[in-house]
């Protein structure tokens, strides 16, 4: 757990973020299949 505090968790956190918000993406979880498939909760 002491790696959620790390600054390369948290970039991974903002890049995924960031790439889900230009992909349409909103809410978690959103999982895209085949590239282009995208499926919410």
């Amino acid at each position: 757990m002491n790696e959620i505090k790390t600054q390369a968790i948290k970039d991974q956190l903002r890049t995924n973020t960031d790439n889900l918000m230009e992909r349409g993406g909103f809410g978690s979880p959103t999982i895209f299949i085949n590239e282009n498939d995208m499926y919410f909760w």
